[in-house]
């Protein structure tokens, strides 16, 4: 159990800092009531392990890199960046989001972008290799999350040769190892180590590359292939004139007049900013919204930076979260559609068509009933109807307490791209698989664009936020920083709210958990002026007198 005390007594941190084992839970305690005997305990870092998330992971690995990246890394470069994956452990319930395994092949899903690198999330069923493949120059990082990885490296065949491949390493990684190759290493083949259970990898390519030659093993023959998690794909007919773009926010008053100017079409990046500086509350300036994005047109430069598929799923780029709104670029491949969903009683989005055209189906439903509704192994509830949206077509908006829909790209031939602006802050998808396990459909991360989220309030119910101690603590104090008073009902319902929400990875706080046979303990985990966060473990019919809290 993780608890969070308000007012910590001067006495009891400075009966912590002389002496952990003598802490108690009061110094005095009241008549009739015996000393518990259950220190505080200091809890004991791992510094060799850093507990990220992605959104984490693809901020740090954009430090990483100096400028456009244009080949391999140097051997110090990437010595060191193997050496951070090693160190790094995920949340199972995060990356888990992202797999996919079928029986047919392995599946790669984008889980970060950036112009110097792609994040992707390998999932392999038992026994499922991949072909004989270069890396087109390219670096590559590979850190294994769950099961056994068996990479094979051959010799790099000369291409005017025909004979078979030279082998010149094999090795089988566990989880939490990894490891590099580039072209001048060899080319490999990864897959599945058993014929038992499934594997997970985490690969890193930097820079990103959407073809590579796959090689035979006997004759050495090379082919160039493409692949289906990070397209490249061109811009549509219709890109932004960059000599009729509106200036930066900083240039214009924080007015709705000013907000939308006299320009004909905006950049992404104009968007971006326009609504993070002048729209705190989208719901209080809906149409505002609605013709900004009237006017939205990517640039090429951000349709090559931002618009990514996947071969499985429509990916859902994430492109901006704050307290107040998330902004999300959907890009749908062809026969890509959401599960049914609804949004939720509280939430209001907008949404328009880039590129293609969707189809959205309205059902007929029970709002108690709907994420029942999700199962891939029923039959849909009955449809109400179903719209068309075009590129041409005017925003479109969705109320709070929305019906349950689905959308998604009906072409057997062209892709879509749409951009969707949600309030409050709406970023995870859930829905029942067909073996009836609720999963979430997960979003890609982009550095560049992407905000840490500074504050957690009671709009964030029902988000997931994945963390460690650390960012936790900032957490803590920034919702202590907004309160007026410690005794303030929202900083109760906040704080609340944060413990229902934060995701810390099991590694991390199994570390510092200790039991005792004789009662329970309590390790303190961080703390402030005004809090205590204490790491509770209870072993079998192990229970605090009663107490209060002074």
């Amino acid at each position: 159990m993780l608890g969070v005390l308000r007012g910590a007594r001067r006495r009891m941190r400075r009966s912590m800092m002389a002496s952990a084992s003598c802490a108690r839970w009061w110094s005095s305690p009241p008549q009739g009531v015996e000393h518990l005997a259950h220190p505080i305990l200091k809890g004991e870092e791992e510094p060799q392990k850093l507990f990220l998330d992605f959104s984490t992971l693809v901020e740090l690995l954009r430090e990483q890199f100096d400028g456009p990246v244009t080949g391999p890394q140097d051997a110090e470069k990437a010595a060191h960046i193997t050496t951070l994956l090693r160190s790094i452990r995920f949340n199972k319930r995060e990356w888990g989001q992202y797999t996919n395994f079928v029986g047919n092949r392995y599946t790669r899903t984008l889980v970060g972008f950036d112009p110097n690198f792609a994040v992707l999330l390998l999932s392999w069923e038992k026994g499922q290799m991949s072909p004989i493949h270069c890396h087109m120059s390219s670096s590559c990082w590979v850190k294994v999350l769950d099961g056994q990885l068996q990479e094979t490296i051959y010799d790099y065949p000369d291409p005017s040769a025909t004979q078979p491949l030279r082998l010149n390493t094999e090795s089988i990684y566990s989880p939490e190892q990894a490891t590099y190759i580039e072209d001048s290493y060899g080319i490999h083949r990864m897959g599945n180590a058993s014929q038992d259970t499934p594997c997970v990898s985490l690969h890193i390519y930097s820079p990103p590359f959407a073809a590579c030659n796959i090689f035979d093993r006997v004759s050495g023959m090379r082919k160039l292939v493409s692949f289906g998690s990070v397209y490249e794909t061109n811009p549509p007919p219709e890109v932004l004139d960059t000599a009729n773009t509106a200036g930066s926010v900083d240039e214009e008053q924080k007015s709705n007049r000013h907000i939308l100017g006299s320009v004909d079409k905006i950049s992404l990046e104009t968007f971006v900013e326009r609504v993070k500086a002048n729209i705190s509350d989208p719901k209080s300036n809906p149409e505002c919204v609605s013709r900004l994005l009237e006017k939205l047109v990517l640039s090429p430069d951000e349709w090559e930076r931002f618009v990514q598929f996947g071969e499985h799923y429509y990916t859902r780029n994430l492109l901006l979260l704050n307290e107040s709104f998330s902004i999300m670029l959907l890009c749908w491949n062809t026969n890509q559609h959401t599960p049914p969903h609804s949004h939720g009683d509280d939430k209001q989005s907008w949404f328009k068509v880039l590129r293609g055209e969707l189809e959205m189906t309205v059902y007929k439903d029970d709002v108690n009933e709907r994420l029942k509704l999700c199962s891939e192994s029923r039959v849909e509830p009955e449809v109400a109807g179903t719209k068309t949206i075009k590129v041409k077509d005017p925003v479109q908006y969705e109320a709070p307490n929305d019906a349950c829909h689905k959308l998604g790209n009906k072409s057997e031939t062209d892709i879509a791209v749409s951009i969707h602006v949600y309030t409050p802050p709406y970023v995870q998808l859930k829905y029942e698989c067909s073996s009836g396990e609720m999963k979430q459909l997960p979003v890609v991360h982009y550095g560049e664009m992407f905000n840490q989220i500074e504050y957690i309030d009671d709009k964030w119910r029902g988000c997931d936020i994945y963390s460690n101690f650390p960012s936790f603590h900032t957490l803590l104090d920034e919702a202590f920083a907004r309160a007026t008073s410690d005794h303030c009902p929202q900083l109760h319902a906040n704080v609340c709210n944060l413990l229902e929400q934060i995701q810390l990875n099991p590694e991390e706080w199994k570390a510092q958990a200790k039991l005792s046979a004789s009662h329970f303990t309590r390790v303190l985990v961080g703390q402030s002026e005004r809090w205590m966060l204490i790491l509770t473990c209870w072993d079998k019919d192990q229970g605090t007198p009663i107490h209060d809290h002074q």
